[in-house]
């Protein structure tokens, strides 16, 4: 908005008092009293305000005017009258100054809502002849509106607020006087006088910002949107003050709350160590803040709460509740997650070997873990699941972390026995003189190796051929009984014969080792580290004829 501050002066215009809009309740917690209203008119020797009563229905209500005598200079005498007629008659009442300080009365008015009334506010002299006259005029009852109907002369040089209503594109203008200038029929004096000023909206918002200027001049805020203006304004001396534009050109008295000063916002940085069962808590960053002119204060955080595990950062604003009353600070919040999340391992598992391996192999298993804050956690497992698990017993080690870094851990085992018996044959093998086996078809009396020689050969999943072989008579047994060739190592070559009438061993010289005679067929029984057992039967020709 463009804003303009001109010098000059303007004529007296004739003023309207209508009470467009309500009289903002800026300050709720500040007696309804103006400041010091001086008088120092002499012809005529009267103020003239107006009064609205905003009370509900339509009949009319008692309603109290408090009128204040204040005697601020010590020869200050006589008294101050005040005079509505409102819906009972003519009221008045006269206060009387006191050596200092104020002497309030009440009159009593019979008002109806809505009701625009006349108030007169008149000087009384003494004896002696006409000094200065003070007074302070309000209501405890808000509903009652006071507006100046003349332009405000003798304004008190402390900090003051008034409202004035602007109509939509108006443009808004304010003159500021020192006194009697502009108005030479009301006399003053004429000394340089600078005026602080700052406008705002009834929101608070800054319409025109707090700055000085010389008297006399005039303010303009062209094409103003419309609505309420709140004027605070401080003099160096007593000012005048008229509205020249709009539909309504009165000054609005307001509560005499004094200059305001900021509350000061204190903060403090909060650490939250969570309970098991919550994600976020509230907390409070305030430390302390206070306003220095005792008004009661507004406090809220931004944001709010609650707060999510982690570091936010807050902002404290502090209002007491008027505009331009607002302090702010910024402080952190740290939530603190240090419960670990929930971890479920499986029992213990036993497997077998797979066929022909010494391991099983892609082994899969299931472990779960959950948090209340940040619900499903991946574990992680060494070895991990579908990991090839060797023979014998590994524990499995699983941890699962949150993302606040608490740690859970289980563990478990995995234990695979050998199941799979070893393998072990007989492979009919060349004779000592390293003749060659004789093929069947040349001996059919007899089959194929009629000689008896034997490489014995066994193989393990797990211990490979470090095996034993034992030779037994399968006339005792499937795996045969007390009769026991043996142990022989792998690859040794022993001749087997066969003979209904005994069974027996005799050991050999050179590459065949032994020569072993059974009643039934040979067996072969070999046996891994994990007690796994495999017997086999050599099927031995008889000896040739």
């Amino acid at each position: 908005m463009l804003i303009a501050l001109a010098s000059g002066t303007a004529a007296h215009g004739d003023p309207a008092v209508t009470f467009s809009r309500p009289v903002p309740n800026l300050v709720p917690h500040v007696p309804s009293r103006t400041c010091i209203i001086g008088n120092f008119d002499v012809s005529p020797p009267a103020h003239h305000w107006k009064l609205h009563f905003r009370g509900p229905g339509t009949e009319a209500q008692t309603v109290p005017l408090e009128v204040v005598a204040t005697a601020v200079n010590p020869a200050e005498t006589g008294a101050v009258k005040a005079s509505v007629t409102d819906e009972s008659g003519l009221q008045t009442i006269s206060v009387p100054h006191l050596p200092s300080g104020d002497n309030p009365g009440v009159l009593n008015l019979t008002l109806l809502p809505g009701g625009i009334y006349d108030l007169a506010v008149e000087r009384v002299e003494p004896s002696q002849g006409p000094v200065a006259h003070h007074y302070k005029l309000g209501s405890p009852d808000r509903r009652l509106e006071l507006g100046w109907e003349d332009p405000i002369r003798y304004i008190e040089p402390p900090y003051q607020a008034w409202a004035v209503n602007a109509d939509a594109g108006e443009n808004v203008s304010l003159e500021f006087f020192n006194d009697g200038v502009g108005f030479p029929e009301e006399g003053g004096g004429v000394d340089p006088i600078g005026v602080t000023l700052g406008i705002d909206s009834t929101d608070c918002t800054e319409i025109f910002p707090i700055q000085g200027f010389l008297l006399p001049t005039t303010i303009t805020l062209p094409n103003f949107a419309g609505g309420t203006l709140i004027l605070y304004v401080k003099g160096s001396a007593h000012y005048q003050m008229r509205k020249n534009s709009g539909s309504d050109r009165g000054f609005y008295a307001l509560p005499c709350a004094g200059e305001n000063r900021a509350p000061v916002a204190r903060c403090r940085d909060v650490t939250i160590v969570l309970p098991p069962d919550k994600c976020s808590a509230f907390a409070l960053i305030n430390d302390g803040s206070f306003d220095p002119d005792e008004d009661p204060l507004f406090i809220k955080q931004d944001p709010p709460g609650p707060y999510l595990i982690g570091q936010t950062k807050v902002t404290l604003l502090v209002s007491d509740g008027r505009c331009r009353g607002m302090s702010s600070c910024t402080a952190y919040v740290t939530v603190r997650d240090v419960t670990p999340p929930r971890i479920e391992c499986p029992r213990d598992l036993v497997l077998k070997t797979a066929p022909g391996r010494c391991s099983a192999p892609e082994v899969k298993f299931s472990v779960f873990a959950t948090d209340t804050c940040a619900g499903r956690v991946l574990p992680v497992c060494l070895p991990p699941s579908g990991s090839e698990f060797p023979k014998g017993t590994t524990v499995v080690n699983c941890t699962a972390m949150d993302p606040s870094g608490n740690v859970s851990k289980c563990s478990f085992k995995i234990t695979v026995v050998d199941a799979e018996p070893p393998m072990v044959k007989c492979v009919p093998t060349t004779n000592p003189a390293g003749e060659t086996i004789p093929r069947a078809g040349e001996n059919p009396s007899s089959g194929r190796n009629p000689d008896g020689f034997y490489q014995l050969f066994a193989a393990d999943n797990c211990d490979g051929v470090n095996l034993l072989i034992y030779v037994k008579d399968s006339a005792e047994g499937p795996c045969g009984g007390a009769f026991v060739a043996g142990p022989y190592q792998p690859g040794t070559k022993v001749k087997l014969t066969q003979s209904p009438g005994r069974a027996d061993v005799k050991p050999m010289a050179g590459e065949i080792v032994a020569h072993i005679n059974t009643r039934g067929e040979p067996v072969l029984v070999v046996k891994d580290s994990a007690g796994n057992q495999r017997c086999h039967l050599c099927f031995v020709p008889p000896p040739p004829k």
